[in-house]
């Protein structure tokens, strides 16, 4: 009779009949056996038991490891005997595009013929999408199995977990599989990008040449605008050449759907006739919930295009408010700071010495806009040579903030289409300028792996028990590492307990590591603070044992498999097959005559004499 139990020397993590099989095989090379004895439920984690799945039985014993010998297999455990409804995969492809529909799909075991109520959650909420709750009645199959699917269009960027769940039944023998949660990292496939210029340009012209051939954006683009006073000027529509800039309808409705708006050389004064303050506090909010702004000078913009006392202003890298002269026509070449030296914008090249070089061999500004200096948490990347602000300090030509989720970009000049031409003349084309744009894209929509403060778990999808690491870095705001500084660290496990909470010291490259070994199944929610600037991660963990996964014995597989090798299949306790014929060989004998070898003699005569004197010694006969 069989009985339940554990043996310390099977430390596998999974039945692998096929693996055993092969093993079988390798050690009883050549030789004939009489009988094998499998017993199992047929919960065969393999390759063996999915071959039996995909293909016929005559394909299939062509792929099976040889066993020389009949095969008798045991099945235990009884089909319907244990109630188990279970989660029992989930799959999502690892990644998402933002703004994209993508599938979540589901495989749920349960009874034949009966109906499962199966959601989809995020932060222990139902999904809602459509204006629809992500619950979904799905009927069991014949064969215990159904799958279903639920899309989801992602809003935002980043790490994010998704759960699975079905209701727990009273009777459910393994209720901890009901659930399966999964973390998948959303990134951008395209970069929505809207551009407003208030006149056309060489600035603009080549920014929207760059842009519009750039494969990952998608460029809205609107220039030689009719302003408000063209609506009063008594011509009628059919007589103007220009199409109605909907500017209320791009910074209401339409605002959420990009990722970077810019403003070039842009006054909105002359064409937002109602609510701006609404609309431009709408770009401010657009900007801390996570998206990016640009502002591009001329004699159209900054203090010039009356942004001082906006909402604009308090999203700026540069102080407005100055008095008299607002802008120099003054040709002058940008120098780089030492905060540019770093920073992943204004790297023309890998080497730091040859994107010195670079950028002192760049073509001359035709002018700039006047500012202030720097405003609170922003950085210089480009300042004017000569010239200084009030403080002393260098004027600053390109600058760049971080506000809230969002990042700010100045730029106070609206000649960098020059830097077009400067290596050309080398005879290296436009790279410079390609690679200055291709740069402030990447950063100004950033994945959140490209933030000042970053987390990276070793594995977004975590096994209980078994340790991961956490690793933070940490940056000042030219990017440049920041050593010895103290992150805030804390991590909450699925119940909502805060498991830690500690202050962690960064090395000499601004990073840290951080192991951590999660003990409960769901979703971990690691949150770092630096400063002012707090960032969150996810991670999922399962103690999702595959063993446990399917309770009921797969009937089918073992059937075929007794098939594929001839043998037996059977629920009771019977005789195994039994090759009585089956021979053991023996590949080499050799004969060696005690004559011819008088040592081996000698040594068998030793121990026979001392076999005897043992046996007298202890009595024996």
């Amino acid at each position: 009779e069989l009985e339940s139990g554990f043996n310390g020397k099977f430390d596998g993590n999974g039945s692998d009949i096929g693996a055993a099989f092969a093993a079988l095989s390798d050690r009883y090379l050549g030789q004939e056996l009489r009988g094998l004895s499998l017993i199992t439920d047929g919960i065969d984690r393999g390759v063996l038991r999915r071959e039996a799945k995909e293909l016929s039985v005559s394909d299939f014993q062509q792929n099976i490891p040889s066993i020389n010998g009949p095969l008798t297999i045991y099945q235990i455990g009884k089909v319907g005997s244990l109630y188990d409804a279970a989660i029992l995969d989930v799959t999502a492809g690892g990644f998402a595009y933002l703004r994209t529909l993508f599938t979540i799909k589901a495989t749920v075991q349960g009874a034949p013929g009966e109906t499962l109520e199966v959601g989809l959650y995020r932060d222990n909420e139902l999904v809602r999408t459509f204006r629809e709750e992500q619950k979904k009645q799905v009927v069991i199959g014949d064969d215990g199995r159904a799958v279903v699917a639920f899309d989801i269009r992602p809003k935002e960027v980043g790490r994010f977990s998704w759960e699975v769940r079905t209701p727990i039944d009273p009777k459910d023998a393994a209720p901890g599989n009901n659930s399966q949660s999964v973390v998948i990292k959303v990134v951008r496939d395209r970069i929505r990008v809207l551009q407003v210029c208030g006149s056309p340009s060489y600035d603009q012209k080549f920014l929207r040449l760059f842009l519009k051939q750039d494969p990952s954006v998608d460029l809205v683009s609107f220039f030689i605008l009719r302003t408000t006073d063209d609506f009063g000027s008594g011509w009628r529509d059919d007589e103007l050449s220009l199409i109605a800039f909907p500017y209320y309808q791009l910074f209401s409705e339409e605002l959420a759907s990009f990722d970077l708006v810019i403003f070039q050389n842009f006054n909105y004064k002359p064409y937002f006739s109602y609510d701006s303050d609404e609309l431009l506090d709408n770009i401010a909010s657009f900007v801390k919930t996570g998206k990016a702004f640009v502002m591009i000078g001329g004699n159209l913009s900054f203090d010039m295009g009356d942004y001082q006392n906006t909402s604009i202003e308090g999203i700026l890298p540069v102080k407005l408010g100055v008095t008299g002269e607002m802008s120099s026509t003054d040709t002058f070449l940008p120098k780089l700071t030492t905060g540019g030296s770093k920073h992943p914008i204004t790297q023309l090249h890998s080497n730091e010495a040859e994107n010195l070089r670079i950028w002192k061999n760049l073509s001359m500004m035709d002018g700039y806009n006047q500012n202030l200096g720097l405003t609170d948490n922003a950085a210089a990347l480009l300042s004017h040579p000569t010239q200084t602000t009030a403080s002393g300090d260098p004027l600053p030509i390109l600058a760049v903030k971080e506000v809230d989720q969002g990042r700010v970009m100045s730029i106070g000049v609206d000649s960098s289409w020059r830097w077009s031409y400067s290596e050309a003349v080398e005879g290296s084309g436009n790279q410079a300028y390609l690679r200055f744009w291709k740069n402030s894209l990447r950063w100004l929509v950033g994945d959140p792996e490209d933030k000042r403060v970053v987390i990276v778990p070793s594995r977004e999808n975590a096994r209980i028990g078994q340790e991961l690491q956490l690793l933070f870095k940490t940056r000042d705001a030219a990017y440049a590492p920041q050593p010895g500084v103290a992150i805030r660290v804390a991590v909450t496990d699925p119940s909502g307990s805060e498991v830690i909470n500690e202050s962690l010291l960064t090395g000499s490259g601004g990073e840290v590591v951080m192991p951590f070994v999660p003990n409960i199944q769901g979703t971990y929610y690691v949150r770092a603070q630096f400063g002012k600037e707090t960032v969150e991660t996810v991670f999922a963990a399962s103690n999702r044992d595959p063993e446990l996964l399917e309770l009921s014995p797969d009937v089918t597989y073992l059937e075929k498999l007794a098939e594929a090798y001839g043998g037996k299949y059977t629920t009771k306790m019977q005789k195994p097959l039994i090759d009585k014929e089956a021979k053991r060989a023996i590949p080499k004998r050799t004969s060696v005559s005690l004559h011819d070898a008088p040592f081996l003699a000698g040594w068998f005569g030793l121990f026979s004499s001392l076999a005897w004197w043992v046996r007298r010694r202890s009595d024996g006969r």
